[in-house]
């Protein structure tokens, strides 16, 4: 956020009044309320509204530059996003809307401050307790989130021996925002983000009735996910089996039909935690082409080859597959990813035929019942954990984390992958490791905040 043109007291304004009121910011400030207790949530209820704005929290809030960066398709843009696509030098070239990724997500990180500082002034009786922990576990969640993606897109991958130095993201951990923050080392980051996750899992409800908001369940795959990307297999197995002893469902793609937006028309039974990328052009699936070498690695009776994908008036392949019924491109947490960080981890543990199990559970129920399903095996672990990768390079596609995967992949000799785009013939590529696997922060950050900005 930008400290100079914001202030506390106008973004809590906005906030109650949006939540509660419905109002704009614009009428906010227009009509400003004589009596400012009308706008300062005061009872737990307030707080957690706060919390269930899903246009803050869930509605395209997730950065989606490490997307449009990867290998998911292949498209151009215009401005910051065509700038991210051919991994350009400074790719905001002056323009602002390109720095929404960050403001969305410390936005986030407001709320779930205001909520964490707000509940702890509140006195609260024995009967609230339970509605105490389950929104501070909320709270401490959503902070999580937020810091994660950010982490993901504005620092450098996790790297055990120099994560102690590496540059993270500010760690905002208060909602006064006159208090200045620098960046912190991306070890302090991931610190900060798995105690928080470890605190709200034993406060969260095992699960929740609306699949926008978080539980225990979808904080055990959570947790899971940003231990596989740190290369903790140990601690993303743990979590993952957890996880899949609570809930193992999977969706039958058999039962499912593409609609003009999606592939179904409410949740899936696998969906634990839904939320959506940031929607811009790029994400955009009548313009995402997927490249036809991916498509063909599909099987004809692997159902996601018809269900995830179409192709359009061009003769290209448009990614169509989303999880998210209203078409918006679903980045939450599902049970399919799951079975997959289990099965890699099984792999790496040496435990091929364990992986190869949950590898042909997960697969069993994406292909065409009409068709026989011959389940993968594998020689050994390493031939299983080739497996499962090439599997969760085609399950996992479009949902915002292939630029994790090659972030961390590519620390591995035998899975580095160099990028390359040719446009109007040029040349552009995004070799193994380079600095600009961390995405440039906004200019406003550096220029007019002072945080040191990544080398591209």
């Amino acid at each position: 956020m930008n400290l100079r043109y914001t202030t506390a007291k106008g973004i809590l304004a906005l906030m109650i009044c949006t939540v509660i009121n419905g109002c704009t910011w614009e009428e906010e400030f227009l009509d400003t309320k004589p009596n400012q207790s009308l706008i300062v949530p005061a009872t737990l209820d307030d707080y957690e509204k706060l919390l269930k704005n899903n246009t803050v929290f869930n509605l395209f809030r997730d950065p989606a530059l490490g997307l449009v960066s990867s290998d998911d398709y292949n498209t151009i843009s215009v401005n910051t996003y065509r700038n991210a696509y051919i991994w350009a030098r400074d790719i905001y070239e002056g323009e602002t809307y390109g720095e929404n990724e960050w403001r969305n997500a410390y936005t986030q990180v407001y709320y779930a401050n205001t909520v964490l500082e707000g509940i702890e002034r509140l006195t609260i009786s024995p009967s609230q307790q339970n509605d105490f922990n389950r929104v501070k576990g909320m709270a401490l969640f959503f902070r999580s989130w937020a810091f994660y993606n950010l982490v993901q897109t504005y620092a450098m991958p996790y790297d055990p021996v120099t994560s102690e130095t590496d540059l993270g993201i500010p760690l905002r951990l208060t909602a006064n925002l006159n208090v200045r923050v620098t960046r912190h080392t991306v070890k302090e980051c991931y610190d900060q983000i798995l105690k928080d996750l470890k605190e709200a899992l034993n406060l969260l409800p095992p699960e929740v009735t609306y699949k926008t908001q978080p539980s225990g369940l979808a904080t055990l795959g959570f947790l899971s996910r940003i231990y596989l990307a740190i290369g903790n297999y140990d601690q993303a197995l743990q979590y993952a089996d957890e996880y899949l002893h609570r809930n193992s469902e999977l969706t039958d793609y058999n039962s499912l039909s593409r609609t003009s937006y999606s592939i179904h028309t409410d949740f899936l039974g696998e969906d634990a935690f839904h939320t959506s990328l940031t929607t811009t052009r790029v994400t955009s699936r009548t313009r995402a082409i997927i490249d036809p070498a991916l498509i063909a690695t599909y099987n004809d009776n692997d159902l996601r080859k018809t269900l995830l994908f179409t192709i359009n008036s061009s003769g290209d392949y448009t990614f169509t597959g989303t999880y998210n019924y209203n078409g918006y491109p679903y980045s939450g947490i599902a049970t399919d990813e799951i079975y997959l960080i289990r099965a890699e981890c099984y792999a790496r543990n040496g435990e091929a035929g364990a992986a190869i199990n949950d590898l042909n559970t997960l697969l069993s129920h994406r292909w065409n019942s009409d068709a026989e399903f011959k389940p993968y095996e594998a020689a050994n672990a390493e031939d299983a954990l080739d497996l499962v990768l090439n599997e969760r390079r085609k399950e996992l596609i479009f949902r915002g984390l292939r630029w994790t995967d090659l972030r961390r992949l590519n620390k591995e000799d035998r899975f580095k992958v160099t990028l390359t785009r040719t446009i109007n013939g040029q040349t552009y590529t995004l070799p193994p490791n380079d600095p600009r696997y961390a995405l440039p922060l906004p200019d406003s950050e550096t220029v007019l905040n002072g945080l040191q900005q990544n080398p591209r």
